[in-house]
């Protein structure tokens, strides 16, 4: 995304239906306010949103919107702006419909249309200019879709009081602590680095989210006080914060400022010429604090994570939306929720915490595991649905299976037909979208909508005489920051792009924290691509064979597939690649290790960085080891006294074998778990060797007495050190068979120790 310039016109949308008088909204700071954004992530959800805001989507049959407002409501706010971008006739149609207002008096709720706004700058910038917070010191700032257990209100009053004291104290964030809720790589991506002084009101020295790698200066002397600076990374960026009326005039000062990270990074670097202060307010833990959506993936596993009660939390639901939602609660069980007129046969099997709207008739033999299902929905007999979220007037029909799919209203399914991975059945205007009758085999992670102009309309063979759903796939995920200027020209003049069989086919429907993950360390990589440092192995080798070479062969135990295996190596991308190649990755991986040995992190922190790396790049498990064997490699040399670092004495070889095992018993946790179901990873560890011993002398010489440590430290096996002697794929590499060959030799007497030891084991077992 490009920097916005100072030159560039402010975004201003139409605030239909917000009152325009200042003085509805503001003039008084004794009350508490609240700002609401709903579409930053609006095309996260393409095409769902085009049917249902992101906001509005459902958790537990609850709308996003309505758990977040009823929250605040019940917490004391009385003032809430919704900023919206794209959803604003669905999001203000709901606001007229909610009686929230009757339950809790005072409550005012605006709705603030802004279409031209791109991010978070633009939308501060519109509320500088609104004067909608005359009067008002401070107010609330989250996401549309906060789920939150705790009060926010004396947050907010502290907060006050502060200011009080300390009129310079801008911004309080509201950082939650990393919860069960949520996956491991959702964590990863949310997780942020913090420095505050505790003894000077949580003041905020630095914070740098863990997948960007940003850092702001620190001052030498904010961190030479004992006792007084905290530093924890086991906390959470939601996008909540208190702001103060000072907030949004410095996003009108700076054009430059798109998000708020943008701007704590400003006012930390100037501080001190500024005088501004950002204090830091970590939540308590046992609550859920959270973004609910930050993309659909989330959410949906959320949502089953909740019906399931895994992780042993509770969220109940919203103060007076069972009465608000018009239907009656027949039985309220601590796993199960039945509205009225739902028919449930009995033999059917409800597993988990399934919520049955009204008008549901579930038949015989069906099996649902962490369902919610929309009113007027029918299941039919025998189908099998496995954590999916039916929205109302949806007909199944028998023998239909579902796995993790999204059915929208006004959808009617066949029977017989069976829906993949990751699928979302869109409604139409004027009909239903119907699949079938007969077979169909659409890929997974595909979408069916209702054809429009232009779309792509499924084949009869594809789907049967009755399909006329198109098929949608996005080019890239939505949040890459490269995604417009990648487009040409006629691409970007269409809202959609729907493709056949191009080079877009494997790209993801719905982005998750692993795209996202991947895109900012390919940034990253950009950005350090001059600056960045090679491994010693990788950048010899390269500069000796340039023919492409994959980074560990497949591993098979049949002889005569040697060949066959290096041929078709031989096809992959080259080593030359930025973002994929084996110098960078490793160097990545080496810096991990070496960061979690020097802060001593603990052996599960570890595992999900080095883990995260793994998926970033989207490294086969095979690769991975090789990577992360040399990776440990490299870095023990890193260990090596300077003299010892050119030298290959035997005095070099012992230091160099001493620190390896210092490290493998600091890492062997992390090994252990890293490639755990992978039945042949020994043999990868021992290709890593090999190739490493190539091109480095040192590890050359000492190879035997690495291997002989690897396989006291039981990561190779006898089975493994038999295989990689007469079959490992690299000896029939030209560039590097004359070295095989001589390693081997190296390696000879540890053989024959291994062999004497069999024998021996033979003898005693006769």
């Amino acid at each position: 995304m490009n920097k916005l310039k100072a030159n560039r016109t402010k975004s201003r949308g139409p605030a239909d239906n917000v009152i325009k008088n200042s003085s509805n909204f503001g003039q008084t700071d004794k009350e508490l306010y609240a700002v609401l954004i709903a579409d930053l992530l609006y095309d996260r959800f393409d095409p769902l949103s085009d049917y249902v805001p992101p906001c509005l989507l459902p958790l537990c049959n609850v709308p996003l919107l309505h758990m977040t407002l009823s929250i605040l409501a019940f917490d004391g706010f009385r003032n809430i702006l919704i900023y919206t971008i794209k959803s604003y006739k669905s999001v203000q149609a709901y606001i007229n419909q909610t009686t929230l207002s009757n339950c809790f008096p005072g409550l005012k709720i605006f709705v603030r249309n802004v279409e031209n706004c791109h991010n978070l700058g633009d939308i501060m910038r519109d509320l500088e200019s609104s004067e909608f917070l005359c009067g008002v010191s401070d107010f609330l700032l989250a996401p549309a879709d906060l789920i939150c257990g705790i009060s926010l209100a004396k947050f907010v009053n502290k907060h006050k009081e502060q200011r009080e004291k300390t009129p310079n104290a801008i911004l309080t964030l509201l950082l939650p602590p990393i919860t069960e809720a949520i996956s491991s790589v959702q964590a990863s991506e949310l997780k942020v680095n913090v420095i505050f002084s505790r003894t000077n009101n949580n003041r905020l020295i630095n914070l740098f989210h863990e997948s960007h790698r940003d850092l702001s200066p620190v001052l030498l002397s904010d961190l030479m006080k004992p006792g007084e600076v905290i530093e924890s990374s086991q906390l959470m960026d939601i996008q909540l914060s208190i702001c103060s009326n000072h907030i949004p005039p410095l996003f009108q000062d700076n054009f430059d400022y798109e998000t708020m990270d943008d701007l704590v990074n400003g006012v930390l670097t100037n501080e001190e010429i500024m005088e501004y202060t950002i204090h830091v307010e970590p939540l308590p833990k046992g609550p859920i604090v959270l973004q609910a959506a930050p993309d659909l993936s989330s959410l949906i596993d959320l949502n089953f994570k909740l019906l399931s009660r895994q992780g042993g939390f509770n969220l109940s639901l919203p103060p007076l939306y069972a009465n608000l939602s018009g239907s009656e609660i027949v039985a309220v069980g601590p796993q199960v929720f039945v509205s009225k007129l739902a028919k449930v046969h009995h033999k059917a099997r409800i597993i988990g915490a399934c919520f049955i709207g009204s008008g549901c008739e579930v038949s015989a033999f069906a099996c649902l595991i962490d369902c919610s299902l929309g009113e007027n929905c029918f299941v039919g007999e025998n189908s099998c649905l496995r954590r999916v979220i039916a929205l109302e007037n949806v007909h199944i029909s028998s023998h239909v299976k579902a796995d993790v799919a999204w059915l929208c209203s006004g959808v009617r399914i066949l029977s017989g037909f069976k829906l993949p991975n990751r699928c979302f059945i869109g409604p139409s205007s004027t009909a239903a979208v119907t699949l079938g009758p007969g077979c169909g085999n659409l890929p997974s992670n595909s979408v069916l909508v209702a054809p429009r102009t232009g779309d792509l309309v499924i084949d009869p063979s594809v789907g049967g005489e009755q399909a006329w759903a198109a098929y949608y796939k996005k080019r890239q995920p939505s949040g890459t920051s490269d995604s417009v200027d990648n487009l040409s020209e006629e691409d970007t003049q269409s809202d959609q792009v729907y493709l056949k069989n191009d080079e877009f086919t494997n790209c993801p429907l719905w982005e998750t924290a692993w795209d996202r993950i991947k895109n900012a360390a390919k940034t990253r990589r950009q950005r350090m691509n001059q600056k960045s440092s090679h491994s010693r192995t990788s950048d010899i080798r390269c500069s000796r064979s340039s023919k492409p070479r994959r980074m560990v062969s497949e591993i098979d135990d049949s002889d005569g597939d040697l060949e066959h295996q290096l041929k078709d190596t031989s096809k992959t991308e080259s080593d030359g690649d930025d973002e994929q190649s084996e110098s960078f990755i490793v160097t990545e991986l080496k810096r991990t290790l070496e960061r979690g040995e020097r802060h001593k992190y603990p052996a599960e922190t570890l595992i999900l960085e080095v883990n995260s790396l793994k998926h970033a790049y989207n490294v086969p498990i095979e690769d991975f080891g090789f990577l992360l064997t040399k990776a440990l490699l490299e870095l023990t040399r890193d260990h090596l006294s300077s003299k010892s670092q050119n030298e290959c004495s035997k005095a070099d070889i012992t230091e160099f074998i001493i620190n390896l095992r210092k490290l493998l018993l600091s890492f062997n946790t992390v090994l252990s778990s890293c490639m755990s179901g992978f039945q042949n990873a020994g043999r990868v560890y021992l290709q890593a060797v090999e190739d490493a011993a190539c091109y480095d002398s040192l590890i050359f010489v000492s190879s035997m007495s690495i291997i002989h440590t690897m396989y006291d430290n039981d990561l190779v096996l006898e089975d493994d050190i038999w295989w990689w002697k007469d079959n490992s794929p690299l000896l029939l590499d030209d560039d590097i068979s004359e070295k095989t060959r001589s390693l081997r030799e190296k390696v000879k007497p540890f053989f024959d120790w291994l062999e004497q030891a069999e024998e021996e084991d033979d003898d005693d077992k006769q």
